[in-house]
């Protein structure tokens, strides 16, 4: 069964969510864990992308967006350690899957991990999918940032 965590942050800069995901990110990289970053649209997609070479000086992240070359049935390609993109990633292995997006990512449970992160802004989203996971009896873990 998938592995649910939710990180909240009470933050509400408008890239806080995104800036969280980075870090999330960078530690799936370094445990050397295939990742997506699940975003609600290109432009996030195209936001995170940029925060991923900007976030932290000392790090460095291979990603790429995933929208323009990965077809959800196409099989695994030879792709970076993590991906972003508002699509379903496609059927290449991925243990974390991290989401930016307001609604649960339909394709989640195929997936070992979840990261849905919560920031100041996205609270009632937020607590649509906690009940989401739970009523289908997804053990659930919060981490308070």
């Amino acid at each position: 069964m998938t592995r649910i965590d939710f990180y909240v942050t009470h933050d509400t800069a408008t890239d806080a969510a995104a800036r969280l995901a980075c870090r999330i990110a960078e530690k799936a990289y370094r445990q050397q864990l295939p990742t997506h970053i699940h975003t609600r649209s290109q432009q996030q997609a195209q936001l995170v992308d940029q925060l991923l070479w900007s976030f932290r000086s000392e790090s460095f992240i291979p990603h790429e967006l995933s929208d323009d070359f990965l077809d959800p049935t196409s099989l695994a390609l030879d792709l970076p350690p993590v991906t972003v993109g508002s699509k379903e990633p496609g059927q290449r292995e991925i243990e974390v899957v991290i989401n930016l997006a307001d609604a649960v990512p339909l394709y989640f449970s195929r997936h070992n991990r979840l990261a849905e992160i919560i920031d100041g802004n996205g609270k009632a989203a937020g607590r649509e999918r906690y009940k989401f996971y739970k009523d289908r009896g997804y053990e659930l873990n919060t981490h308070n940032l």
